[in-house]
Formats: structure tokens, C-alpha cells, sequence
């Protein structure tokens, strides 16, 4: 009696575990962790669980587990053998220009942007101001994302990216004209892009600054 009793108990959770996993959304299934590990690593994971449960880096007992070099091995850095580093007190000109023969070219500090990141579908809006503070600190551009223009995010923002995408958001005359420059998204990932954007295309570039 018992083990038949554990029998149909174990199936009954055997059961509603593989209909969960068939079933249910990725981002929310219960196996998804299974493909992160896969991917990552157990290790990695476990590191990144602790460090968003502490909010604060790991202080690990024995240090890094990367290995960039065993004591026996001599690590050379070979640019050096044809040309000399610059010296520390060199002045590096880091400033970039994107588009320059748009109407409005992007001129930037630094070449480095923080990436389409969008608002409500990835980003909440703190974190969206937050990066386009640090952005404009920075000298540096940052992109709405997929997502709508957001005024603060917007007024945050020295230099503003405006992605026109798929997804309708930007396409709003008004809002194109208060962007710095636009990006055109043609496909994320393994979705498809607007199947006809030129004539939006083509609005887009009356605007200003407008990239791929």
C-alpha cells in the first residue's frame, strides 16, 4: 500500500514537472536555468546568483579562478617587439564622428555607446535615466531600445539614439526630430524586421543622422 501510494505521488510530480517544462514560456520555465549552466557554466552561474542575492562583489577566499598564466610560462605581449608603447603622459584624441556626411553627424568623446536597451521590455525607467546620466557624463550617446521616446530619459541624455524598429515606437515625426541620430533596426536576433521599411526609411532620413 505505501509504495503504490509513492508510486502515484512520484507520477503525479513527474507529471506536472514535464508539463511545466513543455509548456510553459522560457524566460519562466524551470529548465531554463539547465541552458544557462550549459552555457556558462555551473560556476559562473552560482557566482552571478550570489553576487544579485548580495548586491556586492564576491569575496572569494582563494582568489580568481582565472587562470591567465601557470608560473612556468612566459606571457609576451609581441606589439611591443615592433613598435614601443605610447608613453603615459601621451594625450589620446578619443573622439569619433558617426555619419559624417549625414546632416547632423554624432560627434562623440569616446568610442563607445551604451546599447539599445529597451524601456519596460528590459530596462526600468530608473535604470534608463541612470545610463543616459552616465552617458552624457561620459560624452557618449545612449539608445532607447526598442521602445518609445521617454521624456526624462530624453532630457538625461546629451547625445540620444532613437531605434526605428519594428515595433511602431519611434516613428513619430516629432519624436525623430529631438533625436541625435537614428538607428534602423533591420532583424534581433532570429526575428524579422519590417518586411517593407523604405518608405518609413525614407521619412527617417528627412530627420537628420540616421545609421545602421
Amino acid at each position: 500500500m505505501f509504495g503504490w501510494l509513492v508510486r502515484r505521488l512520484g507520477d503525479a510530480v513527474m507529471d506536472d514537472l514535464l508539463r511545466r517544462i513543455y509548456r510553459e514560456h522560457y524566460t519562466r520555465n524551470i529548465y531554463s536555468p539547465v541552458a544557462v549552466i550549459d552555457k556558462v557554466g555551473l560556476h559562473n552561474f552560482i557566482e552571478a546568483e550570489m553576487r544579485a542575492a548580495g548586491g556586492k562583489p564576491l569575496e572569494r577566499p582563494l582568489g580568481s579562478p582565472v587562470v591567465l598564466s601557470a608560473w612556468e610560462q612566459i606571457l609576451l605581449n609581441p606589439v611591443h617587439l615592433h613598435r614601443f608603447p605610447t608613453p603615459a603622459e601621451t594625450r589620446i584624441d578619443t573622439r569619433v564622428v558617426i555619419g559624417p556626411r549625414a546632416q547632423k553627424p554624432l560627434q562623440l568623446k569616446i568610442p563607445l555607446m551604451i546599447a539599445g536597451m529597451s524601456y519596460g521590455g528590459a530596462l526600468s525607467l530608473r535604470a534608463k535615466i541612470a545610463l543616459a546620466q552616465a552617458a552624457t557624463r561620459a560624452g557618449t550617446a545612449t539608445n532607447s531600445g526598442e521602445a518609445p521616446l521617454i521624456a526624462e530619459e530624453r532630457e538625461a541624455a546629451r547625445y540620444f539614439i532613437g531605434q526605428y524598429s519594428r515595433s511602431g515606437y519611434m516613428t513619430d515625426p516629432a519624436d525623430l526630430r529631438r533625436l541625435d541620430a537614428i538607428e534602423i533596426q533591420l532583424a534581433q536576433g532570429a526575428q524579422a524586421a519590417d518586411p517593407s521599411p523604405s518608405r518609413r526609411i525614407l521619412s527617417a532620413r528627412r530627420c537628420g543622422s540616421v545609421f545602421t
